[in-house]
């Protein structure tokens, strides 16, 4: 981050000498680096913004995986002043321009179901709540004179833009209604002359269903889209076990997350809104579950299940990972940690054990489980050598197949499940096209190994194939999420 006269650069380092993340302030020169703060054992602050005056760097410290705090450093001495108590998953933060107060939004609650603001003093451990309430505010951003607080907030049902009074650290009257509908925008800043810059989703990105040959995967007939009520943000199915139900994310807005229940015969609905980010939706064999693998509105990351005639959601295994890939018996699933290793957890007792690690340097992609349980195929991208191969790990321990390599590919390839008889894997590969976005098609190679073959489907982003159970239909992602940058002026009052 640069300082306000554009003269020295704060940023984070990570010094392999002592293992640890430093901040550190050069000049824009490249003269007089220096450390403020790090060491051996030294919790990580990410740099948010520096004071006015340029004597002090804003910026967050986790304290742990699931709590943080916000804190000053000073820049002349590296002395570190903590602002506000520890709180799950700040948001935004931002600095009065004065220096007196930071506002930022956080969790009401231990839940996280909502979302609040709340301004602290500089000089005082003292938080104070400006705004709150039952829904989601977010975004605080001092006005250039430092009297309010412009935020986004779903208090009308879609994002608005909204500002509150500050008098003296505390709310002055209402929140004041500035634009009722932004449409899913992120604020990026609120410039010094006061203008708004924001990015808005402007890409569609939609899931499909099309018929296959169940023997070879081929692709017979035109794709479709799946949804009926909401199309544009629909990401990520999985099928039922019976094929009946089609399961997929729908991100309406940036803090919305819809799970969406699509029948297969009668195209009706049915909706859950989760507390969870729905990432990699996996039906359990028995139906009773789906697990989902992003985090919560406090930011905690962790694999949990998901009831789908309820929408509860319970933590099965906490940590990052992808939510990977069940066992046939239905009470185990496959995952892979740190896209460096894949274990396998009890669903029940949450115990989870170590099944394969590759050669260093190599990164794991996602998981698909054969039909009779005995393989895992899998993708692993050698980062040396920029190559990519699909392998097949056995369940039961042991070393690895190779099935395909798959050298000098600019993007490495996804498997994306296998046909009925479990005699071939679908994958996709990947290739930039001439509007430098990526191109996905899908291929299947044999089981025994061989040369792979084309099944006559190809679409822009590709990705998140599914077989249904019968191995008669696929489901997959198309389209990208991408947005425009906009800015909003002569908005404030």
């Amino acid at each position: 981050i640069m300082s306000p006269d554009n003269s020295r650069v704060a940023y984070g380092w990570e010094d392999s000498s002592c293992q640890c993340t430093q901040l550190r302030v050069i000049d824009a020169d490249g003269s007089g680096e220096r450390v403020l703060y790090g060491g051996r054992g030294a919790a990580e602050i990410v740099p948010l913004e520096w004071s006015s005056d340029g004597q002090w760097i804003l910026g967050t410290r986790n304290r742990n995986p699931d709590e943080a705090e916000v804190v000053l450093v000073s820049v002349p001495d590296g002395v570190l002043r903590v602002l506000s108590r520890p709180a799950h998953a700040f948001g935004r933060v931002s600095l009065s321009p004065d220096g007196h107060y930071v506002a930022y939004d956080r969790a009401e609650d231990f839940n996280g179901a909502d979302r609040g603001i709340y301004v602290s003093e500089t000089s005082a451990d003292k938080e104070t709540p400006v705004v709150t309430g039952p829904t989601l505010d977010s975004d605080p951003m001092w006005t250039p004179d430092g009297t309010g607080l412009v935020f986004s907030s779903l208090r009308t049902g879609g994002p608005g833009l909204w500002l509150q009074r500050i008098k003296d650290g505390r709310a002055d009257g209402h929140p004041r209604l500035l634009d009722r509908e932004m449409g899913p925008f992120a604020p990026v800043t609120l410039t010094k002359s006061g203008s708004l810059f924001y990015s808005q989703k402007t890409g569609l990105m939609d899931v499909y269903t099309a018929s296959i040959d169940s023997a070879t995967g081929e692709v017979v007939g035109e794709p479709a889209i799946a949804a009926t009520h909401v199309q544009g943000s629909n990401i990520n199915a999985d099928w039922s076990p019976d094929g009946e139900t089609l399961a997929f994310a729908s991100w309406r807005t940036s803090r919305r997350n819809i799970l969406v229940l699509h029948s297969m015969r009668t195209g009706l609905e049915r909706e859950l809104e989760l507390e969870v980010v729905a990432n990699g939706i996996r039906w359990s064999p028995d139906g009773r579950w789906i697990t989902v693998g992003g985090p919560d509105r406090r930011g905690v990351r962790a694999i949990r299940l998901i009831d789908p005639e309820s929408g509860n959601v319970a933590t099965i295994l906490p940590g990052a990972a992808n939510a990977g890939a069940w066992d046939v018996d239905g009470q185990h699933v496959y995952l892979i940690r740190d896209l460096d290793r894949i274990t396998r957890a009890d669903v029940n007792t949450g115990k989870e054990e170590p099944l394969y690690r590759p050669p260093p340097d190599s990164i794991l992609g996602s998981l698909s489980v054969s039909p009779d349980g005995r393989w895992l195929a899998t993708q692993l991208y050698d980062r040396p050598a920029a190559t990519s191969r699909l392998i097949l790990v056995p369940t039961a321990g042991g070393k690895e197949r190779d099935l395909l390599d798959l050298p000098g590919e600019p993007v490495a390839p996804t498997v994306g499940g296998w046909t009925r008889d479990g005699r071939r894997i679908l994958f996709v590969r990947t290739h930039p096209d001439p509007e430098h976005k990526h191109q996905g098609e899908l291929w299947a190679v044999p089981l025994e190994g061989g040369s792979p073959r084309r099944l006559g489907l190809n679409m822009r982003a590709l990705r998140d194939v599914r077989v249904s159970p019968d191995g008669a239909r696929i489901s997959f992602t198309s389209g990208y999420p991408e947005s425009d940058l906009w800015v909003f002026e002569n908005f404030l009052p």
